[in-house]
């Protein structure tokens, strides 16, 4: 154990009834925000883990979620094809935006807060005008497959979008033209789908993160690996990764061995893993001013697990936090469940629309990405075969449910 490095498991957050998909602090280090495939998203304090209230609107569920710089707003992604805008004051949702043909896996705001970066099962990233709720750019064409990762740079310039189909691209915002991309594929190592990507904090590299099983810190011009970050699983399905800037400079991830594991950013050493979830740890996040980490799980756990380095004596011992009533927002009582697919693994989607009609050019390319599109879908297939095994007691015990489920996600749409 690396000395001055010494995370505690503090509070355990309950309350979400299906897996976590998401979890991130508020840029001013009061809440915390996580989000599940229950369709819902749980607002937290980000120190003693007293739950203050929920959003509810989605019918499917959620994908991802994100704050505001200013953290009087929450963004959602959500697999009804939908992000919404909230209110962090009263949990009011305030616009709904729709474009999307299928899922929306992610979803950022840019520093100055006035746009908003969506990535999609349809293969498309959209930027949109945060005030109007319209859609400014759609980054469609180059994909090849899901979007799952589209995150800003620090000035807001430059957004960052990672696909399954292996590579990653940096585009303008202002004109919405890629500026430069790469990918890890040569001739001898084959392409493995590209699951998260975000910049370092100086914004001269990108973390990325595949189904290789490692992280890797990138240069944005060409692609070269600088870092590379080993130790964690990464089967099956997207984890994200946080930056930790408080003290140490560390990486943290998520694993598919049910830990959160963290590298010293510049020696690339292993400095600690966090154990206690009881399924795949998909989602983690960063306290902005402590040295304080989340951590959220999938369907055999369902929890929030909050890791502090030297936790005040009192909260030494690990506790468990049940859901409270809300303090300053009223909330909708009634449980949903649903067989939400979100983020967390790659799912089965309906057909995507038809493309457009190429142009001769673009006919020659696509012959000959015909072999490199197939191999990715064979990947997909035996990926979510995986999953289907893993699902199919959850998705039993659902079946009963899904009819009552269906009746209140269109009440909840209507009143939207």
């Amino acid at each position: 154990m690396a000395q001055g490095l010494d995370y505690k498991p503090v509070r355990v957050l309950k309350g979400h009834k299906m897996a976590i998909s998401s979890v991130r602090f508020s840029p001013n280090g009061k809440w915390l925000a996580s989000a599940s495939n229950d369709r819902t998203v749980r607002v937290w304090d980000a120190y003693n883990g007293d739950y203050q209230f929920s959003l509810v609107g989605h019918s499917l569920g959620i994908s991802d979620v994100a704050w505001s710089p200013d953290s009087s707003m929450l963004a959602t992604a959500s697999d009804d094809n939908t992000a919404c805008l909230w209110s962090a004051e009263n949990g009011r949702r305030q616009k709904t935006l729709k474009g999307h043909t299928n899922f929306v896996m992610c979803i950022n705001f840019n520093p100055k807060g006035n746009l908003l970066a969506t990535g999609s099962f349809d293969h498309s990233a959209k930027i949109w005008d945060v005030e109007g709720g319209a859609c400014i750019h759609t980054l469609g064409a180059p994909h090849k497959d899901l979007v799952v990762s589209s995150n800003f740079n620090n000035d807001g310039s430059k957004l960052v979008t990672a696909s399954f189909d292996g590579v990653v691209r940096i585009w303008e915002v202002a004109t919405g033209q890629i500026a430069y991309f790469f990918s890890f594929s040569r001739a001898d190592v084959p392409t493995h789908p590209v699951c998260y990507a975000n910049w370092s904090p100086n914004s001269k590299f990108v973390l990325v993160g595949s189904f290789d099983g490692t992280w890797k810190l990138t240069n944005i011009k060409t692609g070269e690996v600088q870092r590379q970050y080993i130790g964690h699983s990464f089967n099956d399905y997207c984890i994200f990764a946080a930056f930790s800037l408080t003290g140490r400079k560390c990486i943290v991830s998520g694993s598919s061995d049910k830990r959160v594991y963290i590298w010293d950013i510049n020696t690339q050493q292993l400095l600690q893993v966090l154990e206690g979830h009881k399924d795949v740890v998909v989602a983690v996040a960063a306290h902005p001013n402590e040295s304080i980490i989340a951590s959220g799980a999938l369907d055999a756990d369902n929890n929030v697990r909050l890791w502090r380095i030297n936790p005040v004596e009192e909260n030494e011992e690990e506790e468990e936090v049940e859901e409270e009533k809300p303090r300053n927002v009223k909330r909708n009582n009634q449980r949903k469940e649903t067989q939400s697919r979100s983020r967390v693994k790659a799912p089965s989607p309906p057909p995507p629309p038809p493309p457009p009609e190429p142009s001769s050019s673009e006919e020659e390319e696509d012959e000959e990405t015909d072999e490199e599109t197939l191999q990715q879908i064979q990947r997909l297939q035996q990926l979510q075969q995986l999953q289907q095994l893993k699902r199919m007691t959850q998705q039993e015990e659902s079946e009963d449910n899904n009819s009552s489920a269906s009746a209140s996600s269109n009440s909840d749409s209507g009143s939207s």
